[in-house]
């Protein structure tokens, strides 16, 4: 069977995956402080980060970037949110990820349902498109360092 290249679509994809603060800047249309851009690759290379932060600096705005950039770069997905009081978490967290949902670019935008309390996939992936993303998944390194271009 002929190995498939990737496609230019599908590279930067996979390059979006790997560097979430390309997708705050891409996806997002924000620009993310240092300390986010540093928070966004340790949570790529880690299993958990802590954040320790004062009030107001962007810890919100941060974890719903986090959020729509695992959704849109990550099948399946499930994410656990979590905060001190239901009211932080509806009437902040929510409402920051229905805020950068609605500026997303429209081809990832469209993918996702933001709900009053949950955020998904609008409709699951077909067997095709599963396939493809484990075609990806499995060409993913060699692909998007142009050793197979």
């Amino acid at each position: 069977m002929k190995k498939q290249k990737l496609t230019d679509q599908e590279k930067g994809l996979l390059k979006l995956k790997q560097d979430p603060s390309l997708f705050v800047r891409q996806v997002l249309g924000a620009e993310p402080e240092t300390w986010q851009s540093e928070a966004l690759q340790a949570i790529r290379e880690n299993d958990r980060v802590a954040v320790k932060s004062g009030h107001g600096v962007g810890k919100s705005c941060f974890q719903s970037w986090l959020v729509l950039w695992f959704l849109s770069t990550h099948y399946p997905a499930k994410i656990l949110l979590t905060a001190n009081t239901s009211a932080q978490l509806n009437e902040v967290l929510m409402f920051e990820i229905n805020k950068w949902h609605r500026k997303m670019a429209p081809e990832f935008r469209e993918k996702i349902e933001v709900k009053s309390d949950r955020v998904e996939l609008k409709a699951p992936l077909t067997e095709a498109e599963l396939e493809h993303l484990k075609y990806m998944e499995m060409h993913q390194e060699a692909d998007v360092n142009g050793i197979n271009s």
